[in-house]
């Protein structure tokens, strides 16, 4: 039953519109002559077209070869509020006869798209003025560009500020260590600190030597001394005169008595060699004694017997700061280059990242309006017509015939 109630609402429609097809059609020329009137009345409109392309910094091309450019991250710098406002001002299109507001700016006058599959964004403006449109869309053009390029520049430059924060930490801890470490240098004189270490250790290893010879010479002395004694110091010789020639002649002249000049005796006292030689060794084996005594004695001032050297443990202490410095210093350096390479780095990338907007074709002032499309404009105004026309039978037909609607669907 349902297929046959419609099928008969669907005839009482036809019937319907076929008797009322001379408004229909009034209603069809009717539009169709009122869109001719519209085309023919306005005023018509110049277009005038700018094209704009991405750009990419050629640093670092070789590593940017993958990276997508999408003209949609773009787009917003060129439609923002900011150019509209700036490009209504300075063109004075908020002022009679045009009366074009910053948030109607895009979409009553200038139109941006883009260019499927490519990096390039077209500026579209329609204005009545010729040369007033082409300046509104080169000036649109050279404000998106400077745009672009102005955050591509503070992005750069907030990049680099971040990164040339931790180069001035790195720097500053680089600096300290190295004061450091030249302030302990200066104070450890490390250098001079190594060589009275190296003279104390060559006295110590003689130390030994000298111990062994002081005991020697002591010993050697004692003996001496021990020989000395046994020996007298003056010997007595006792001796005839008739050995001496001079001494007989001399002794008979003076006595007279040749037989008795034989007794005669005569004594000479003389230093004993062997004591002069022993007392001369005495006196060097004590010179040379007091010589090793006295060397003995500055080496055991300066602690060279002592079993730990304190200039020895100074100089261990000395070089653990200096390497310990030295290692804070080579970190701190090595930190530093690493910062430092990252901060250029990081500057090359993001102007190897960073793309601009360039103009690639200026608009020019048009030499002829835009069509008037009237073929365009008589077939939707007809079309318009048409359909209310027969909205309006239809409406009115339903609604003054409701009870004759229902007399049908009730035979059925």
């Amino acid at each position: 039953m349902t297929p046959d109630i419609e099928t008969v609402e669907f005839r009482r429609q036809l019937q319907l519109l076929h008797r009322h097809r001379n408004l229909i059609v009034a209603c069809t020329v009717v539009g169709a002559a009122v869109a001719l009137g519209v085309s023919l009345v306005i005023h018509r409109t110049y277009a005038a077209d700018a094209a704009l392309v991405i750009s990419r910094s050629k640093i670092g091309e070789g590593q940017m070869l993958t990276d997508t450019l999408s003209t949609a991250n773009f787009r917003p710098l060129i439609e923002s509020r900011a150019v509209a406002s700036q490009v209504v001002r300075e063109t004075r299109l908020d002022e009679a006869p045009y009366w074009v507001s910053p948030s109607r700016f895009f979409g009553d006058v200038i139109e941006i798209e883009e260019v499927r599959n490519s990096s390039v964004l077209l500026v579209h403006g329609r204005l009545d003025n010729p040369a007033l449109v082409a300046d509104i869309v080169n000036r649109v053009a050279d404000l998106g560009a400077d745009t672009a390029r102005r955050v591509s520049q503070q992005e750069a430059v907030q990049a680099r500020n971040d990164i040339k924060l931790q180069l001035d930490e790195a720097k500053a801890r680089l600096d300290g260590a190295t004061a450091k470490l030249d302030d302990a240098r200066r104070g450890a004189q490390l250098e001079l600190v190594k060589k009275d270490v190296d003279a104390e250790l060559e006295q110590r290893g003689a130390l030994l030597d000298l111990l062994i010879n002081v005991e020697a010479e002591k010993a050697r002395l004692a003996r001496a001394e021990q020989e000395l004694k046994a020996r007298p110091r003056v010997d007595t010789v006792t001796r005839s005169i008739d050995g001496d020639p001079a001494m007989m002649e001399a002794a008979r002249n003076a006595q007279g008595k040749p037989p008795d000049l034989l007794t005669l005796q005569m004594k000479n006292e003389a230093i004993n060699p062997v004591y002069q030689e022993l007392d001369k060794q005495v006196a060097e084996s004590r010179t040379r004694l007091a010589a090793l005594e006295r060397q003995k004695t500055q080496m055991t001032a300066r602690n060279l017997d002592n079993p730990r050297l304190a200039r020895l443990g100074e100089m261990y202490a000395k070089e653990s700061q200096i390497s310990r410095l030295e290692m804070e210093r080579d970190l701190a350096k090595k930190s530093y280059e690493q910062v430092a390479n990252s901060y250029e780095s990081a500057r090359l990338l993001v102007a190897g990242r960073s793309s601009g907007l360039q103009i690639l074709t200026r608009a020019l002032p048009p030499d002829k309006p835009e069509s008037r499309k009237v073929p365009r404009n008589i077939l939707i105004g007809a079309l318009s017509g048409f359909l209310l026309a027969c909205v309006f039978v239809l409406v009115r037909g339903n609604v003054a015939e409701p009870a004759t609607f229902r007399s049908r669907v009730a035979s059925v």
